[in-house]
């Protein structure tokens, strides 16, 4: 199966026979099946979705749950950070002719449906501050008196965050355990915020750059010592001139760094709508918006080629919770074709990963640029 193959799935949820679309690089649909049939099972024996209640489902992913709330009659809005789920959920539910159903390209809704929600739906992701803007989401979003479920793996925090609800939206509790998941309860009794946006960020300083970043966004508030070690390696030498993409970009700092370095263009891409945000608000404060555009894209799904001279990139290793390197092995695979003649590949990534044997399967040959105890900076040419 190629990363960019798009597989069918049967699930039932709730009841509902769905038909679901998956692929590479997505989180796997066992992985949240468990915590997503307890949302549906908590929900549905407490309210009623006739009638056209107003449905919030955050943390879309694969759309199963906005699809049975849309099937019990609710109208529904779904959000997701991740380009490939949003695409992926509206295709699925036009697979399963299933309307009355809102994908919005962004983790949070728009701020003007703030307090219009009866119910809101939360499968919890990874990483509490990121969880927790999405709570504050839920608190702005709902009706006062308005209901928020949640639940995922015990493993992945589910106690500590029901109670992060308790405080956020004013009350909540576990409804059950089961399967080592967990799903609670939280109902909005005080006023909400406004709704989070792309557009609140955390401000740092990097190499000589202001960088923006967000809950949600890999090393979030400072450079992570993979991507140090990368940018070590980079100089005028090598991005003078150069076209460069910063491919999985997150806040953008490689690819901003190597327009300070010379790049006569940088292109940064990214599948969370957020990371392109913080990325693009870099641009504009930086001054660099002669030289650097970012944009979303599936690694390279809506990147032309063959375009650059230099690929950079700190891939990620993991889909959710569990250990994936399907996206950093199309990277490599796929950087050939988006080269040009002596064009680089060059990414950073845990000594312990075999990526110098894909490296080797794809140019011929992997140079270890640099290399400590817990990274490799490696290269490959065309």
């Amino acid at each position: 199966m190629g990363y960019y193959d798009i597989l069918r799935q049967r699930a039932t949820l709730g009841g509902e026979k769905l038909t679901l679309l998956v692929k590479p690089g997505l989180v796997a649909w066992g992985e949240v099946e468990m915590a997503t049939g307890l949302l549906a099972e908590s929900a549905a024996e407490s309210v009623e979705f006739g009638g056209g209640a107003r449905v919030l489902v955050l943390e879309g992913g694969t759309g199963a749950l906005a699809a049975w709330a849309a099937r019990r009659g609710a109208r529904v809005d779904v959000c997701d950070d991740s380009l490939v789920a949003g695409r992926l959920m509206r295709a699925m539910l036009d697979l399963n002719g299933i309307a009355g159903v809102t994908v919005h390209d962004a983790p949070f809704p728009p701020p003007g449906l703030g307090g219009t929600f009866d119910l809101a739906l939360l499968p919890i992701p990874k990483g509490r501050a990121y969880t927790q803007a999405l709570l504050g989401t839920a608190a702005a979003a709902l009706k006062p008196g308005g209901r928020l479920y949640l639940a995922g793996p015990n493993s992945a925090g589910a106690k500590a965050i029901i109670q992060d609800a308790a405080g956020i939206l004013g009350r909540a509790a576990t409804l059950q355990t089961k399967g080592r998941n967990r799903v609670g309860l939280a109902v909005r009794l005080a006023n909400g915020a406004p709704c989070p946006s792309l557009e609140q960020f955390y401000e740092f300083e990097a190499l000589g750059l202001r960088l923006f970043s967000a809950p949600g966004v890999f090393s979030r508030e400072a450079l992570d010592e993979g991507t140090q070690r990368l940018v070590e390696t980079l100089d005028g030498r090598l991005c003078a001139g150069r076209r460069v993409l910063d491919v999985g970009c997150g806040s953008g700092v490689i690819g901003l760094y190597a327009a300070k370095l010379g790049a006569a263009a940088v292109d940064l891409v990214d599948a969370s709508w957020l990371a392109v945000a913080c990325a693009a608000r870099g641009v504009d404060e930086n001054r660099l918006g002669d030289t650097c555009r970012a944009w979303a894209s599936d690694l390279y799904s809506d990147v032309p080629g063959p375009a650059y001279d230099l690929i950079l990139s700190n891939p990620p290793f993991h889909a959710g919770h569990a250990v994936d390197t399907d996206a950093a092995t199309e990277l490599i695979a796929g950087a050939k074709s988006r080269l040009t003649s002596g064009g680089r590949l060059r990414i950073v990534a845990n000594a312990f990963l075999p990526y110098d044997r894909l490296l080797r399967e794809v140019f011929g040959a992997a140079r270890v640029v640099a290399e400590d105890a817990r990274y490799r900076v490696l290269e490959g040419k065309c």
